[in-house]
């Protein structure tokens, strides 16, 4: 967790100032001390944004610098992909040793210097796997390098060269039959491009992907969870390794090694997630990139998934919620309310707009922003209590097209593949620091809709609060909405919470 940062006052600027890394930075001049947490948040994902974009243009142009460098990576790659094909493992630590000395010999260099030869020169045909050179570049002396070429009972060094080279042909046929199709993403002379890699399949699966979030059919959230999960898929298998490598048995080592989850960092759910998210792309591969034949023969068997235990349902209690709420004051406690009142989540806050808001008579009228672009989902009203509307008013912004936004007059959540931003949830923290309950903002909806279900006249009316599509075939085509026995069930809800009507 980053070190929490020292403010301090500029008189003659009338601004406050911190300092990172040796370099200073000034807050925006008048900005309140209250608010320099916030912007502080902001600043640092901008500069480890500038600073991540500083490296990739120093890998880039290292990279096109240094061809041999490309070379050298590309080889150790490819050699380490075959390692973990046959479970050599002395050769995959061999080759994993290699390729983070070369990456951090390219993160050391200067990406300013007008001369990027004393680099290139530290690139010893030691740095190479023999193999991956042309053999008219190889000296008796480099195969010295590789420890892989060497047999131990030989003796007199002409034997021993004799025997490396040996290897090398060896070596030569079996990268040539294994790796004939690992290539680096770049174009070939006809303007054609390399598409057949596990790492050059997933991105061509992310940019369709961002395609569809700029048109709204999912969430630049989704699609950033979607690159960490084809990150973690393709640590399993190798970036170089082809596509056409995953068959049945692949899919179910797959599966095994994502099941010890425990040892990889991420929980069961997360590995039952990235399995779903492996199979959504083999999907894709077949039915429209057209990288796959077909899909393995044991995709659709039972056997081949990953159960995760459903968790029970815990609520809090009435005595809870009142702690909790009077624990919050000011915007905090309309966070709280709309949860109760309406069933809302922090999306459905952040996005409320001034046109779903009956202004004079105190509705809300939406679809829940999860499944707004589902047309079996129901447009709910909620009447809102006389509490919860005087707090919308007097907090609501003007000038913009969104009911509430932070401080700052920024957007309330923010998710995309560069940045995760929650202002509801952050509050949070000091409502369960004031009030001592362990509680987030679904605990209000959950606690809501669990009092109407359990209600002999409301029960069945805490889908339509909830905002989900209905299940049966009278509510689906037959039925209406029923607006006052749920305008009435939204009522008796805030008498439960001791809100006054």
């Amino acid at each position: 967790m980053p070190k929490k940062p020292s403010f301090t006052w500029e008189q003659d600027r009338g601004c406050y100032k911190t300092y990172r890394g040796g370099k200073r930075y000034r807050a925006p001049k008048g900005m309140l001390k209250k608010d320099l947490a916030t912007w502080w948040r902001r600043k640092l994902q901008e500069i480890e944004r500038k600073e991540n974009e500083l490296l990739h243009e120093k890998r880039e142009r290292v990279l096109n610098a240094l061809p041999q460098y490309e070379q050298c990576i590309d080889g150790w790659h490819r050699v380490k992909s075959w390692a973990q094909q046959h479970n050599d493992h002395g050769l995959i630590d061999l080759a994993t040793c290699k390729l983070q000395d070369l990456y951090a010999e390219v993160d050391r260099t200067d990406p300013n210097s007008d001369d990027l030869s004393d680099w290139a020169d530290a690139l010893l045909p030691s740095d190479f796997f023999p193999a991956t050179r042309p053999r008219r570049e190889l000296a008796n002396d480099d195969y010295s390098g590789c420890e892989y070429y060497y047999d131990v009972d030989t003796s007199g060094i002409a034997q021993q060269i004799a025997t490396a080279r040996k290897e090398d042909e060896v070596w030569r046929v079996r990268l040539k039959s294994d790796f004939s199709r690992y290539t680096l993403e770049r174009r070939d002379d006809s303007g054609a491009t390399s598409i057949d890699t596990f790492r050059a399949a997933a991105n061509s699966y992310l940019e369709a992907k961002r395609r569809d979030a700029n048109t709204g059919h999912v969430t630049k959230h989704r699609v950033s969870t979607i690159s960490h999960h084809l990150d973690v898929i393709c640590r399993f298998s190798s970036e170089w390794r082809p596509v056409a490598d995953i068959d049945g048995e692949f899919l179910a080592n797959l599966r095994h090694w994502l099941c010890d989850s425990d040892k990889r960092g991420f929980n069961r759910r997360t590995a039952k997630d990235i399995f779903a998210t492996f199979k959504q792309w083999c999907r894709w591969m077949v039915n429209t990139a057209e990288l796959l034949d077909t899909l393995p023969k044991n995709f659709e068997d039972a056997q081949q998934r990953i159960t995760v235990q459903a968790n029970a349902i815990v609520t809090l209690s009435v005595e809870d919620v009142n702690k909790a709420l009077s624990a919050a004051s000011g915007q905090a406690r309309l966070y709280l309310l709309l949860g109760l009142n309406c069933g809302m989540t922090q999306k459905d806050i952040s996005d409320l707009l001034h046109t779903e808001v009956d202004w004079e008579h105190g509705y809300i009228t939406r679809k829940r922003s999860k499944t707004r672009n589902e047309s079996t989902v129901p447009v709910v009203s909620y009447k809102l209590w006389p509490q919860t509307f005087e707090l919308l008013k007097c907090r609501r912004k003007f000038n913009t097209t969104r009911v509430l936004l932070t401080e700052s007059d920024t957007v309330l959540v923010r998710k995309s593949e560069s940045e995760n931003f929650d202002a509801v949830k952050l509050t949070f923290r000091s409502i369960r620091k004031k009030s001592g309950v362990k509680c987030s903002m679904s605990d209000f909806k959950k606690c809501a809709a669990s009092l109407m279900r359990d209600h002999a006249k409301y029960n069945g009316l805490e889908g339509l609060f909830l905002g989900h599509a209905p299940k049966s075939m009278s509510d689906r085509h037959y039925t209406t909405i029923p607006k006052k026995l749920f305008e009435e069930a939204v009522t008796w809800l805030g008498s439960q919470f001791e809100i006054p009507s």
